[in-house]
């Protein structure tokens, strides 16, 4: 049970960070048709509850002749509503980073598609990071919904347990234990991310410039690593 939540998360995880990122693209461009249509799709992906959600593939998609396994249900739904959410923290964190970064990307050569790879995106990550981390735990928790749509899932097996007479209907430890694996499932991944973060603040101190001295120069911003690197040659501003 414990490793078909991990199956349904790690997939719901993957799904909802790419949805996020391209809906977040959708929200940040540039054409007000494409921003206003993805507006709609992102407020309605958050507006469904995520149960609802799990319901209508379910429950609903047999009556039009699609049959959909458990699994793929709480997949689906986890992936569309936390990817509107992270959609929504990743534009957030874009749009709270100064005007002058992208203006300084666009005056070293980049096009848009350039200053939002290696410009905003990555600090606006950096910034959002423990949001994103607070949202995969709430997909990782939510998982628990697909037991209401027969997923044999941890919360599944805890109340399988919790009810059989045979053992005395133990619903009360078998709660205690299954909470406590979810505990720990949530505090591993957020030491995962911990480390993750902690990794990307080593990369860009690695990618400090110094002076003649070697001492590092200070604080700089991603426009001026990349400007320094643009003139060493790493960069084609014609490519991006």
């Amino acid at each position: 049970a414990t490793l078909n939540t991990l199956a349904a998360f790690a997939a719901a995880a993957v799904g909802a960070l790419v949805l996020g990122f391209l809906l977040a693209l959708g929200r940040l461009s540039d054409h007000a048709w494409v921003r206003v249509s993805v507006g709609w799709i992102v407020e309605i992906l958050r507006a469904v509850p995520v149960l609802i959600f799990m319901m209508l593939l379910y429950y609903g998609l047999p009556v039009v002749g699609i049959k959909m396994q458990p699994y793929w249900a709480v997949v689906i739904a986890l992936v569309a509503y936390n990817g509107s959410v992270l959609a929504e923290v990743i534009r957030a964190g874009v749009e709270s980073l100064p005007r002058g970064q992208a203006e300084d990307g666009y005056a070293i050569g980049l096009r848009k598609s350039g200053v939002l790879t290696f410009i905003l995106l990555p600090q606006a990550i950096r910034a959002m990071m423990p949001v994103i981390v607070a949202q995969l735990v709430v997909t990782l928790k939510d998982t628990a919904l697909g037991f209401i749509i027969t997923y044999q899932e941890l919360l599944y097996l805890v109340k399988l347990l919790g009810s059989n007479a045979v053992y005395g209907s133990p619903l009360i430890p078998a709660a205690l234990v299954g909470g406590s694996i979810y505990v720990v499932l949530c505090l591993a991944l957020s030491y995962i991310a911990h480390r993750f973060q902690k990794r990307l603040v080593r990369q860009e101190k690695a990618l400090r410039p110094v002076d003649a001295l070697h001492h590092p120069v200070g604080d700089v911003t991603d426009t001026e690593l990349i400007a320094l690197q643009k003139h060493a040659g790493k960069f084609d501003s014609n490519a991006l």
